[in-house]
């Protein structure tokens, strides 16, 4: 709609890349079932653009960088929790920065979100109605990866389930359940700490920092380039936050 009925548009920004976009573009074709089961905000903005004669950029990394990147700074992260001193200091920053910049909206003034926006219908149906369009979604654009992860998780819930039930029946029986405890313990720390830690800051720092600082630098371009008003299309509302503070 905005794109629709935005005066002096220029460009349209979409958080996207190349590879993904083409995907995109290929599970929903236009008058598909797969445009009526998966509908996408990007596609209908970018098709509202071209009726408008606005040119379309792609402003997201691509996924040919991110993995990569991700690999990266997981190796990093493993590293510096073995480094109590600087490590664990470098960690710590990421973490608090990224988590400002992804949920501090102080320097926002007035375009911040309050909390009676979550509570509009609109917004409300459409938090429901993502929590199965998206992951739906990415189950048909990316089966092998979703879905090994899907399946890796349900086979992890089932042994750590499995390996309690075992400790539990030896402790019972008034057997030596002291290894199978320690393995439990030991992977639970791993889940309930490390992961946490691990994950945190690959969230906080290449999948919405770095992607961040990319959009931004997408949008100010599309804005030199047209010399109009630009439009970004965001499926994220912390990339929305987090973009905003680079511009």
């Amino acid at each position: 709609r905005c794109v629709e009925e935005q005066e002096g548009l220029g460009a349209v920004v979409v958080e996207s890349c190349e590879s993904r976009w083409r995907r995109t573009q290929e599970v929903s074709p236009p008058g598909s079932i797969g445009r009526v089961l998966l509908p996408s905000e990007m596609l209908a903005a970018a098709e509202a653009a071209e009726e408008r004669g606005v040119p379309i950029s792609l402003g997201d990394t691509d996924v040919g960088e991110l993995g990569p990147r991700l690999k990266e700074l997981l190796i990093a992260s493993l590293m510096d929790l073995l480094s109590p001193g600087e490590g664990w200091r470098r960690i710590g920053d990421d973490l608090r920065r990224g988590a400002k910049l992804a949920f501090d909206t102080s320097d926002l003034d007035g375009d911040a979100l309050e909390f009676s926006d979550f509570l509009k219908p609109d917004l409300l149906l459409g938090f429901v109605t993502s929590l199965l369009a998206y992951p739906a979604a990415a189950l048909v654009k990316a089966p092998i990866p979703v879905g090994g992860l899907l399946l890796g998780s349900a086979f992890g819930a089932h042994y750590l389930e499995q390996a309690a039930r075992e400790a539990d029946a030896l402790a019972a029986a008034g057997g030596d359940s002291s290894a199978s405890y320690l393995l439990l313990s030991g992977v639970l720390i791993v889940l309930d700490i490390l992961f946490p830690i691990v994950f945190g800051r690959l969230l906080l720092v290449a999948m919405l920092e770095e992607r961040n600082v990319r959009l931004a630098r997408s949008i100010t371009e599309a804005a030199d380039r047209s010399r109009g008003n630009v439009v970004a299309i965001c499926v994220e509302i912390n990339q929305c936050v987090g973009c905003k503070s680079f511009l």
